[in-house]
Formats: structure tokens, sequence, C-alpha cells
């Protein structure tokens, strides 16, 4: 956890800090709905009165709205990391309360404005004619794809893979595409598939469909061998105990 973030979550507890404009600009990127991104607001604005945790039934009544569909909304903000309860100690009663925890969302917000500061600096960086469009786009992609912003570490493994490694669009969409169906969709295991294309020379998806065709006959020949040592092991076997016992 950053100093950024534990800096930025005290001014919000002591009512120095109201609503950040980035929020509402970039709440998708957090894979929030507009109704999820209501109630945080409503939550927060209960927070800056000193209700650190208002009951479902207490927010249904001020607010108007279904109990089932506070209810809902709690869990979901709970579920994508946005906030969770937590004990703090209260100097007025000298004892522990339950409060929302908004250092979860503080430090997603935290991640996203550095992601978005890396991606400015290689916009802005003197690159090569369609670059920047290209890692806008990869980026964009990734995003959608992995429902959530990037963090800066993430957006510079793109930077690299398209203006240091060359790789093309469509070979890191392709390597995405395999860590997707296989369910390893990591940024570890994207890179890792795209290096062992690069060791094997290969920069075009038919190379990458030839290479694969490749690597299952081989591995089928090996196994057909391998069959056959069995085979003849057993064979070996039959003929020392018919003969040799």
């Amino acid at each position: 956890m950053s100093g950024l973030t534990l800096f930025l979550a005290e001014l919000f507890n002591q009512g120095l800090l109201s609503v950040p404009v980035f929020l509402l600009k970039n709440y998708r990127h957090l894979n929030l709905t507009e109704k999820e991104l209501v109630f945080l607001l409503q939550l927060m604005s209960f927070n800056n009165e000193g209700n650190l945790l208002p009951s479902a039934e207490f927010l249904a009544k001020s607010l108007g709205e279904d109990l089932g569909e506070i209810k809902k909304n709690y869990r979901e903000l709970i579920k994508k990391g946005i906030i969770s309860v937590s004990k703090k100690f209260d100097e007025k009663s000298g004892k522990y309360v339950e409060t929302i925890d908004y250092i979860p969302l503080f430090e997603k917000l935290t991640d996203l404005w550095a992601a978005q500061k890396v991606l400015n600096e290689v916009n802005n960086r003197p690159l090569e004619k369609g670059s920047v469009d290209s890692a806008a786009r990869v980026v964009e992609v990734f995003s959608r794809e992995f429902g959530r912003g990037l963090s800066p570490i993430e957006i510079e493994l793109i930077d690299n893979w398209l203006n240091q490694k060359k790789y093309s669009e469509e070979l890191i969409y392709e390597a995405l595409k395999r860590a997707v169906i296989l369910n390893k969709k990591s940024f570890r295991y994207i890179d890792a598939i795209l290096y062992r294309w690069e060791s094997n020379n290969i920069k075009t998806i038919e190379e990458v469909n030839n290479f694969e065709e490749q690597m299952k006959k081989k591995k089928t020949a090996k196994a057909s061998k391998n069959e056959n040592n069995d085979m003849d092991e057993k064979k070996k076997e039959l003929i020392k105990k018919l003969y040799l016992s």
C-alpha cells in the first residue's frame, strides 16, 4: 500500500476530501456499473456525515430504495474490491467500531492514476508513426478483457512489446486469445507465449499456426514411439515367461 493511498484515505476520513472527480470519470475502469457508482457515492456522503457503516435497512429507508437492491450493491462493492469492512478505534466511545474501509478504492484509484500517467508519457514520447495508437488500442483491449484498469507495470510491458520487442498488434492479441482459452489470463503467461514465439522467429499468425501444428505432430510421434517401446517391453516379458521360466 503506497503512502499516497494512505494519505488520500486519511484526508477522506477527516472529511477534507470530497468525491474525487477522477472517480466519476473512470468508474468503468473499476468495473463499476452506474448504479454501483451512485451507491458508492451515497456511502461516501454518509461517511462525511459521520455515519461510518450505514446499515442496509437505514439506507433503504433514507434513500427510498429496495432493501434487496441495497444489499446487492453492498455485496458487489465488496466482491469487486472497492470497499471492505474493518474495525476502527472510536475516541469518543473508547471502543472499536465497525466501519467501511475505503482504502481498497483509493488503492485502485492510485494505480489507475499512475497507469494513465505512464500511458500519457508513452503517448507523448517521440515514437514511430502509429505506435501511439497501437499502445492505446492494446491497453484498451487488455483493460476490457481483464475487466479492470491496467497497472503502470502492465502498461510498461505493453509498451515494451510494441516498441522494444516490435511485436505486432495481431500477435499480441493472438497470445491474449490463447491465454483466455486456457484460462491462464495473466500478463506473465502472455509474455511467456510471446517470448517463445520470438525465440522461434515467429512473427505472423500463419507462422504461429504452422509452429503449433509441428509441435502437435512431434508430440504425437513421441507418444506413438513410447507406446511402441512399451509394447516391445511387454513382448519381451512374455517371451521370457514362455521360454525362460
